[in-house]
């Protein structure tokens, strides 16, 4: 219940609890006044042991509700996207005619490994230049700067594989084996 509503029924509680007590002569109604607040769809008793809460729901506040709920469908027009027979979780296999070009610009990325890393990426390191090729990526390995490059090439055709390649790079730098990455 609102604190609004409380405290106004707890002044009522009061007053009636102030004017129970007030002079033997007094003529005081012994039935509890009905109380029914304003544009609420409360109604509560009070009683001379205390205010009773929610003893009913007004008509109007339901009438109001109901109003408020068909309202608020107004306005609400079909959406292209809210066609029942579309599987909107499923994802699409990536085929080579959604991008019959090349891409334009060439994006590549790089990742640091450390030392400890670089045997194991060395004698792995052709099967993963293996598995990029079929995706259209290059990738390098410089024992130097201890660094691993991927980047597109002409032949890729899905633009999302880059990002793919680059996760894949930064798993094997932090210690993960290549078929988990």
């Amino acid at each position: 219940m609102p604190i609004a509503y409380r405290h106004f029924l707890f002044f009522v509680t009061k007053s009636w609890e102030h004017q129970k007590k007030g002079a033997a002569g007094s003529s005081i109604s012994r039935t509890p006044p009905l109380l029914q607040l304003q544009g609420a769809d409360i109604i509560a008793r009070c009683e001379p042991a205390g205010c009773r809460f929610v003893v009913g729901v007004s008509r109007e506040g339901t009438e109001n509700r109901r109003k408020m709920a068909k309202n608020h469908k107004k306005y609400r027009k079909d959406k292209p996207w809210d066609n029942e027979e579309i599987d909107h979780w499923k994802v699409e296999d990536w085929s080579d005619e959604h991008l019959p070009a090349p891409l334009l610009e060439e994006s590549s990325f790089a990742t640091l490994f450390p030392k400890y890393r670089e045997k194991y990426l060395r004698d792995t390191w052709p099967v993963v230049t293996k598995t990029l090729e079929k995706y259209g990526i290059d990738c390098e390995l410089n024992l130097i700067e201890g660094s691993m490059t991927v980047r597109t090439t002409r032949k890729t055709r899905d633009p999302y594989v880059i990002i793919k390649a680059r996760d894949m790079i930064k798993l094997l730098a932090r210690r993960y084996a290549y078929a988990y990455s």
